[in-house]
């Protein structure tokens, strides 16, 4: 169980970096997406670009933000020894796959920062799905039950 609790630890301080990264170099990524929508539609007014651009990059950041509330949710709950909450983790691990390629489509941006962003995305995820099979573990399984209370 320590090695899991460990990758889960590692996974939400480098997702929360990614956040932390991407927060702080909007300005960049911003002018980079509006270009982006810029060529997706040619008949934009400027209003309406910031808008369209504002809400893709607080989407994607706030998509990434909630996959992470949501597994310190789950892996809290296994902690109380909630056996459920290992299955859930699963679903999850299927919606942290999608929200990395949504982020990396619109939070990465094409300078020198992007393989940066890309590889803190990529390290959270691996980290992620490699905890979550270490929570399938005869150990963690044997762990969770012994500390189960009864119904």
């Amino acid at each position: 169980m320590r090695l899991a609790q460990f990758l889960w630890v590692v996974s939400f301080l480098v997702g929360a970096g990614c956040i932390f990264i991407v927060y702080f170099v909007r300005e960049s990524q911003l002018d980079w997406l509006r270009e982006l929508v810029r060529e997706a539609s040619l008949d934009t007014s400027p209003e309406t670009l910031d808008t369209i651009t504002g809400l893709v990059f607080w989407a994607s950041l706030g998509a990434v933000s909630l996959v992470i509330l949501i597994e310190v949710f789950l892996v809290s709950t296994v902690m109380h020894a909630r056996n459920w909450a290992r299955w859930a983790l699963v679903g999850v691990m299927l919606l942290h796959l999608a929200v990395t390629v949504l982020a990396g489509a619109f939070l990465v941006p094409p300078d020198n920062r992007g393989p940066f962003v890309l590889s803190f995305l990529a390290v959270q995820l691996i980290m992620a799905l490699a905890a979550t099979v270490t929570m399938f573990l005869p150990a963690t399984a044997a762990w969770i039950k012994s500390r189960a209370r009864p119904v």
